[in-house]
């Protein structure tokens, strides 16, 4: 999982990146100008200040914070704490869906059942209380870290891109989340974003649409 942008030292990843960038660029992009990047560490600084430990998605206590909130939500009576648990994790957190329209207006893939809006409605008061309480231990799950980078850049944007140009490379390991925080760092209109990646080794997740993360692809 990396990111390839303009601007830093020469070692092999940077090497590929160069060659990447150059073809992209229609260029002779310099050693100099590239940096390579793991995707964790671009979404460090919007993190490393709130005093939170990550911990693997399934872990049992993340999973005990979504009981009482399920249950007080008449709409999602007969669903389970575990079952909100995975649609926080693997819908909300997973899409890097910030906003209850996004949510409203989300294709839930791989889900297994439909969604009405007043459920979907509860869904997002039950993950707002859900969150505080994870907050307040101290502890969110893994996916959170792209999701708290897209919050954090929409509530706050850039001024410009961070680069002139990046390739993310192997995209298939990446959530839309994850692409959606790496688009919000780079892209305007004097920048280039170019995503590289075989959808069909996607490990992490079901597909989406790019419009979901609010990208155009070309």
């Amino acid at each position: 999982r990396t990111s390839y942008s303009t601007r830093s030292a020469c070692t092999p990843m940077a090497a590929a990146a160069k060659q990447m960038l150059t073809s992209v660029m229609h260029r002779d992009v310099r050693s100099d100008e590239v940096e390579v990047h793991k995707t964790p560490s671009l979404f460090m600084e919007f993190t490393r200040d709130l005093g939170i430990k990550f911990v693997d998605d399934r872990d049992q206590r993340l999973i005990d914070l979504c009981r009482d909130p399920v249950r007080a939500e008449t709409a999602l009576e007969g669903e389970s704490e575990v079952w909100l648990r995975d649609e926080i994790i693997d819908v909300i957190l997973y899409r890097g869906t910030i906003t209850l329209d996004e949510y409203l207006d989300l294709a839930r893939s791989g889900r297994g059942s439909a969604l009405g809006h007043r459920q979907r409605r509860a869904v997002w008061r039950a993950f707002g209380e859900v969150l505080d309480s994870w907050m307040a231990v101290g502890m969110l799950p893994w996916r959170a870290q792209a999701w708290l980078a897209v919050r954090a850049l929409i509530e706050a944007p850039r001024e410009g891109p961070r680069w002139s140009s990046v390739v993310v490379d192997e995209a298939q390991d990446l959530s839309p989340a994850a692409i959606r925080a790496i688009s919000l760092l780079q892209v305007d209109d004097h920048s280039t974003l170019t995503i590289m990646g075989d959808a069909a080794q996607s490990v992490y997740g079901p597909g989406f649409r790019w419009s979901e993360i609010g990208l155009q692809a070309r």
